[in-house]
């Protein structure tokens, strides 16, 4: 209805007014193909969130298996960052106060060798606009032994600076603040229980390697490293200075294998080629 009153109206128009009307449509066009590009980037991003969070599940559930310590690290939601830029305190309450507020208890609880470390994997931008900067992963973790802040980004500038490390130091400030807090609560109470921020010393710097593990520059290789890295504190292994593309494609490899065979998985063959013929979940 609407393309047909557009052509009576064209015909109408002298050619000034057409050329208008154009540029006018042109227009419009661009803007619906940026909003559908945008919501498919939400899309995408969120599914690489759930991606690296369903990682670090699997990852505990593994270590548990193995009967290796895994409780030494508290793997806090990708989503962490983003929540912070976002005026939603209860998505933050539930995401990340309450994951601290654990954290401290287990370590009042059972001693500050409760945690080895606390970490953060992060989708940053570098402090700039979140709608004009692609995202990339790096992660954030203090190191509770040696009391110490790092931060690992696969994707640093020539002259090795890291622009992450505005968004680091934001999630660094935010668990400093919540830690004194939590400090002034426990003094007014005068529990005498030995308090996490005073000994492990949250307001330390934080620190960027400058011989972490690098991707190239076309590559879309940060989420993998990520991941890689989690595995290697997991297993308390030394991160490595350099990684080859060869390395990396290979452990990216290993994450499909780990994916498509893992028991918990929530789908099946059968259960895709059911929704495949439209037959549901069954």
């Amino acid at each position: 209805m609407w393309a047909r009153r557009n052509q009576r109206l064209k015909k109408r128009m002298p050619g000034e007014r057409k050329k208008k009307y154009k540029m006018w449509t042109r227009k419009r066009k661009k803007k619906k193909k940026k909003k559908k590009k945008k919501k498919k980037g939400a899309g995408l991003k969120l599914s690489r969130m759930r991606m690296i969070d369903g990682l670090a599940r699997m990852l505990t559930i593994q270590l548990d298996k193995d009967n290796l310590n895994h409780g030494n690290i508290a793997y806090f939601p990708c989503i962490i960052w983003t929540m912070l830029h976002n005026e939603k305190s209860d998505m933050r309450t539930v995401l990340l106060d309450e994951k601290l507020h654990r954290v401290f208890e287990n370590v009042l609880q059972h001693g500050t060798k409760y945690y080895r470390y606390l970490v953060f994997p992060m989708n940053g931008s570098g402090g700039k606009p979140l709608k004009i900067t692609p995202y990339h992963w790096t992660i954030l973790f203090f190191d509770v032994r040696k009391k110490n802040w790092m931060h690992y980004n696969s994707l640093k500038k020539r002259d090795s600076r890291d622009p992450i490390l505005k968004d680091a130091t934001v999630v660094k400030k935010y668990v400093e603040n919540y830690m004194k807090d939590r400090h002034a609560e426990m003094k007014n109470q005068s529990t005498g229980t030995e308090i996490l921020f005073q000994e492990q010393n949250f307001d330390a710097p934080i620190c960027s390697p400058q011989n972490a593990p690098q991707q190239e520059n076309t590559s879309v290789d940060c989420g993998v490293i990520i991941y890689m890295l989690m595995e290697l504190l997991a297993h308390l292994e030394p991160i490595p200075k350099t990684l080859s593309k060869t390395e990396i494609d290979q452990f990216r490899a290993g994450l499909v294998s780990q994916f498509l065979n893992d028991e918990g998985r929530s789908w099946t063959i059968k259960k895709w080629e059911a929704r495949r013929m439209g037959k549901g979940s069954q």
